[in-house]
């Protein structure tokens, strides 16, 4: 905002100048995203040119909202996988609870929404949910979040949800229990055997492990 004490006329060409970008705009027509294409979905320009692009197809959209916002639910999953050139790839998926392996039993993973980003903070992960919930916006309600130790992006996406849950995904659990127990200067055959009762190991069965327990009363 410009203070009363400048000329009138000065702010009458700041004005003039800015209608003239705009008209420019409409005559050009510059579409940054092509209409024809299904996945790509919104482009933010910020922070000095700070691209984030956010990329998914309706049908994942409808996936998400089936299998992660009612019960039985798949938690939603998210990750910061590695940089493409100066860029980060952030990739979600979910549990289609619809298909189920013929081998494994298990219901397979599919990619979910994905965002690609130049910093990793609080607003990139943010405006992943609202381009999100712009698409479908049920998806306030997602149930369970699963993520890595990245603050920014849990609080990013939580700031945009309802009573979600939140959760680390188990290798992160694990690596945390080894960790404490090395403070504690466990033996290490020891520190293996409060590891493998807590999270169990191969051989062992799931029903024998701390945190395959099916219920509060079996875990206590």
């Amino acid at each position: 905002n410009y203070s009363q004490s400048r000329p009138e006329r000065d702010k009458d060409e700041i004005k003039d100048i800015i209608l003239e970008l705009l008209d420019q705009s409409k005559e050009q027509n510059p579409h940054v995203l092509d209409k024809n294409q299904p996945f790509v979905r919104e482009f933010l320009l910020r922070h000095g040119h700070q691209s984030t692009v956010v990329a998914y197809l309706d049908q994942t959209l409808r996936d998400v909202d089936r299998f992660c916002t009612n019960d039985p639910h798949s938690p939603f999953v998210v990750d910061t996988t590695f940089n493409i050139a100066d860029y980060y790839l952030t990739q979600t998926c979910y549990l289609n609870l619809s298909l189920v392996s013929k081998t494994s039993g298990k219901h397979p993973w599919f990619p979910g929404p994905l965002l690609v980003h130049r910093g990793k903070n609080h607003d990139e992960f943010k405006f992943l949910w609202q381009a999100v919930k712009r698409g479908c916006p049920a998806l306030e309600s997602l149930q369970v979040l699963g993520t890595d130790e990245e603050t920014a992006v849990y609080d990013g996406m939580l700031s945009e949800t309802k009573h979600t849950i939140h959760f680390l995904g188990v290798e992160h659990i694990v690596a945390n229990v080894e960790k404490k127990l090395e403070e504690l200067h466990f033996p290490p055959t020891q520190k293996r055997q409060i590891i493998d009762d807590i999270f169990g190991y191969p051989g062992k069965l799931p029903s024998e492990s701390l945190c395959k327990r099916k219920c509060n009363e079996d875990f206590t």
